[in-house]
């Protein structure tokens, strides 16, 4: 009777350590992981800036007003002669139905004065007129013409300050800024409508004096997205401020960017980093590299979040350092483990930490 509760206690015990191991495999999942990615412009650090139009136009009324009207907001589209804003306008309206009242009246004075003109000017040839009173009608018609035009003139002045009312967009572009509201006065020239031109972009940045130094106008770049790393462009030093900002004493310089994407929009913040020659090699934190059965790193396929394994080759020398100089073995935005490079295995499944970086 011993012996089979013995058996029967073997196996509750067998089928008790079966469910537990069933239940640790099924509870197991991607393992979290710590990466960054290497490649050219990552050797150094970078300097944060933000993505500007190279051109801008803070666009104003000519005159003084209130604010009748802004149809755009920041970000919008515009197109060249779009409205922008709009000012009260009644009385400039009042000054055009004036002038266009005084230039009818002009032209009924001339076409009198015309109507007189030819009629002594007929009289005159048939021998019929006095020379003094054709005179008079010649030059009242003259008289009359000059008052047409001053009237034409009033005219063309009242509705340029009617059409000062309406702001317009002098080119096709992006709304990136606004300065006056619905009802707000708005002075002569004072901004109301910020618009900037898109296509020529640059990320302005703020460097300290040493880094300063080596920079020359055309100093290449490598400018990365914050958000998304893997989007990369180059870009050339357009300029260099001649002074230092009295407080943080950096100086600011300014990169175009060459054929940015469509991620680099106006105001999306980016890194930017020196650019090395072609033959300067990549470098990788030392936590990354694992020796011992060969020099490899673990690669990161973010679209399968699995792992790779890669052997690469190394300056020995720089294993003795915090950054290893890759000789060959990896490419330009591949990203690599950093931490837990020892507990992986060939097409593990992972899960990118919010540590990871950029």
């Amino acid at each position: 009777m011993r012996i089979k509760k013995t058996v029967t206690l073997l196996a509750v015990l067998t089928l008790a350590g079966c469910s537990d191991q069933g239940q640790e495999k099924k509870t197991s999942g991607p393992r979290p992981i710590i990466s960054a990615v290497v490649g050219i412009g990552r050797s150094a650090g970078g300097y944060p800036g933000v993505v500007e139009a190279r051109v801008s136009s803070d666009l104003g009324f000519r005159i003084l007003g209130n604010v009748n009207s802004r149809p755009v907001e920041v970000g919008d589209f515009v197109t060249r002669g779009q409205v922008l804003a709009t000012l009260e306008s009644s009385s400039q309206s009042l000054e055009v139905s004036a002038a266009e009242a005084d230039l009818r009246n002009a032209e009924a004075r001339m076409a009198n004065a015309q109507v007189t003109r030819n009629r002594q000017r007929t009289l005159a040839d048939a021998g019929l007129g006095i020379t003094a009173i054709f005179e008079q009608a010649e030059q009242a018609l003259k008289s009359a013409q000059a008052n047409v035009g001053k009237a034409e003139a009033i005219l063309a002045k009242a509705r340029e300050q009617l059409d000062y009312t309406t702001l317009r967009a002098q080119f096709d572009g992006i709304v990136t800024r606004t300065s006056a509201e619905v009802g707000q006065t708005a002075d002569a020239g004072a901004p109301v409508v910020t618009v900037a031109q898109p296509d020529e972009r640059e990320v302005v940045i703020d460097v300290p004096d040493e880094v300063y130094g080596g920079l020359r106008i055309g100093t290449p770049f490598v400018l990365r997205l914050q958000l998304d790393d893997q989007m990369a462009v180059r870009g050339v030093v357009r300029e260099l401020a001649p002074s230092a900002d009295p407080l943080t004493r950096t100086r600011r310089v300014r990169i175009t960017l060459l054929s940015p994407g469509n991620g680099f929009r106006i105001g999306a913040v980016a890194t930017a980093y020196l650019a090395p020659s072609d033959s300067t090699p990549f470098t990788v934190p030392r936590r990354a590299v694992v020796t011992g059965d060969g020099v490899f790193v673990w690669i990161v396929d973010k679209d399968r979040r699995t792992v790779t394994k890669r052997v690469i080759e190394v300056d020995e020398a720089s294993l003795s350092t915090d950054e290893v100089t890759v000789l060959k073995g990896l490419d330009d935005g591949e990203r690599v483990v950093l931490a837990g490079v020892n507990r992986l295995a060939e097409g593990q499944a992972i899960r990118l930490s919010k540590r990871s970086e950029l």
